[in-house]
């Protein structure tokens, strides 16, 4: 299994600690958002609606620590006037009928930062 994952810790909130994970104060959750490869099977090509559907098969019974990320269907607006009134850092809006694509830099060109 191949996925795209960030870890941080996390306050009771959800709000990420970073200096909690950076010093190693708090155990950090791993947030599973993609799975890129199966079981040797490449899925890239394959639309992200399914791509998470996969990899919330596999994460169904996983321990604690592994969190999936959830989408927010057709308030992206909302999403990050939200996002921004948390104080957060940003958001990754994305297609569910996008396949996986790198841009040049190596990244996906998705990323919304205030």
């Amino acid at each position: 299994m191949s996925s795209t994952v960030s870890s941080s810790c996390f306050d009771d909130a959800g709000r990420p600690l970073f200096n909690q994970l950076l010093f190693g104060r708090r155990r950090p959750t791993y947030v599973a958002f993609d799975l890129l490869i199966d079981d040797g099977i490449d899925l890239r090509t394959l639309p992200l609606r399914q791509r998470k559907a996969r990899l919330a098969r596999l994460t169904e019974r996983a321990e604690s620590w592994i969190a999936l990320t959830n989408g927010v269907m057709g308030e992206g607006l909302a999403l990050f006037i939200a996002v921004v009134d948390a104080d957060l850092e940003g958001i990754v809006p994305k297609h569910l009928a996008d396949v996986y694509h790198r841009s040049s830099r190596g990244v996906q060109d998705h990323t919304m930062k205030r």
